[in-house]
């Protein structure tokens, strides 16, 4: 087992521990905080991990650029040495395009795929927002507020 599956196995017993938990506590995995605040992460609110999501939007543009920056580098020698090489009985030069184009359309793929993460990141975020405001707005509009325990 690497060192990788170790860790991914130790979270997934750790989240289903903390779910059972919870559901022996007659808890939901969705909560609301009581600890006041202005909302997002840390405030009033469903709790979520803002801070997290923003930073995977982050690492996904980064990648995404990066991409775009430096892998194509080596494609106009490659190409070159490619067309230069093909000549009758020699598969390198034909082969050498046929990586080219491929790089090319993979790395392109990549680099859309970043760009969904980070847009998908993005979009998660703002939705919490909203939804947060709406559950604020509830408890508001219902006498409660979300910053201070309820009398029983």
């Amino acid at each position: 087992m690497t060192d990788f599956d170790a860790e991914w196995a130790g979270m997934q017993a750790a989240a289903r521990e903390q779910v059972a938990q919870q559901q022996a506590a007659g808890g939901a995995r969705t909560r609301l905080n009581t600890t006041g605040g202005g909302g997002g992460s840390g405030g009033a609110g469903v709790d979520h991990d803002e801070e997290g999501l923003q930073d995977v939007e982050t690492h996904a543009i980064e990648l995404g650029d990066t991409l775009s920056t430096h892998g194509q580098m080596a494609e106009n020698s490659t190409h070159v040495a490619g067309v230069l090489l093909r000549t009758p009985g020699l598969e390198t030069g034909p082969a050498l395009i046929e990586l080219v184009e491929r790089w090319g359309t993979q790395s392109e793929a990549l680099r859309d795929a970043c760009l969904t993460i980070s847009g998908h990141m993005r979009e998660t975020i703002q939705r919490m927002a909203d939804v947060e405001l709406d559950i604020i707005g509830g408890l508001n509009a219902a006498g409660m507020s979300p910053h201070r325990p309820q009398a029983r």
